[in-house]
């Protein structure tokens, strides 16, 4: 996506190395009031593009900007715009939700004690209940609603449906979406779960092992990429295709395809299959790239 005046974060050309693995010329532009999501398996980057966002690591190469600043830069007043939330918690074990509630406020001059309460009642999750006695899914549950209540205007979100049962899940993601929706907020976030990521992105970024191989718009996705099966593909001119990956199997191959529109309005009898998220993933990590590019 290209930088513009909305431009609430940006990466330039960052590349961070270490032993074994190699985040690699990344540029991302995360635009205000956009959700962005980023899909890739484990070790893919995500988590790393997390940190250097949230400026835990520093790039070896590259910028990483917020509100135009570089992000180490920045003072307390941008901080403060800032809700990250990290499958790791950073608070003693032994606080509870009050005791953070009254730590937080110190930190955030907008924090909102009362709307922090009444998420944690919404959750489920006892005030007065140490955080060390609390299942991993509970404390998912609090950290979410630490990152809310704060009047971020970007949210940083590793994994914020890890560990929640599915209902718990989409009432998460329903929240997302209504505090983006309220505030005009950007979000990025980062899930294993690639359906939770399409039911909310807007904008979707496919990272693997280090590159990033597709950042474009949701529905970008749905009206260019489809399947194709080798065996429907008779009598149609394959060079007319645009073939991203394929995958063989015993009896046929399957071709993930960029340019469905274009196609079915040129062979409207071709069987071209719609494609999920989950789709696109799976071919990127177990398929193989089509060396061949087709105009």
């Amino acid at each position: 996506m290209e930088s513009n005046k909305d431009t609430i974060v940006s990466m330039e050309n960052v590349h961070k190395k270490y032993p074994g693995f190699e985040l690699k010329n990344i540029t991302i532009n995360l635009q205000k009031g956009h959700i962005v999501g980023i899909i890739g398996e484990n070790g893919s980057g995500k988590s790393t593009i997390i940190k250097l966002i949230a400026g835990i690591i520093n790039a070896d190469e590259g910028k990483v900007r917020i509100f135009g600043s570089d992000v180490h830069s920045m003072g307390k007043k941008e901080k403060e715009k800032i809700g990250f939330l990290f499958s790791e918690y950073g608070f003693d074990d032994s606080y509870t939700g009050k005791e953070i509630s009254n730590y937080m406020k110190w930190i955030y001059k907008d924090w909102d004690e009362e709307a922090f309460s009444n998420y944690l009642i919404k959750f489920g999750v006892p005030i007065n209940k140490q955080i060390k006695k609390m299942s991993k899914g509970m404390k998912m549950k609090l950290l979410i609603s630490c990152t809310l209540v704060h009047k971020a205007e970007i949210l940083i979100m590793d994994e914020p449906t890890n560990a929640l049962d599915p209902i718990i899940r989409d009432d998460i993601l329903n929240i997302i979406v209504e505090y983006v929706e309220e505030n005009n907020c950007t979000v990025l976030l980062t899930s294993h779960v690639t359906t939770d990521i399409e039911k909310i992105a807007g904008d979707i970024i496919f990272l693997n092992n280090g590159n990033i191989i597709y950042n474009n718009r949701k529905e970008w996705f749905q009206r260019n990429f489809g399947i194709l099966h080798d065996n429907s593909m008779k009598g149609i001119d394959k060079e007319k295709i645009k073939i991203e990956y394929y995958m063989k199997d015993k009896n046929d191959i399957k071709y993930l395809i960029s340019n469905k529109e274009k196609l079915c309005n040129k062979y409207p009898e071709l069987k071209v299959k719609n494609v999920s998220l989950d789709d696109i993933s799976l071919f990127i990590v177990k398929g193989e790239k089509y060396d061949r590019f087709v105009n």
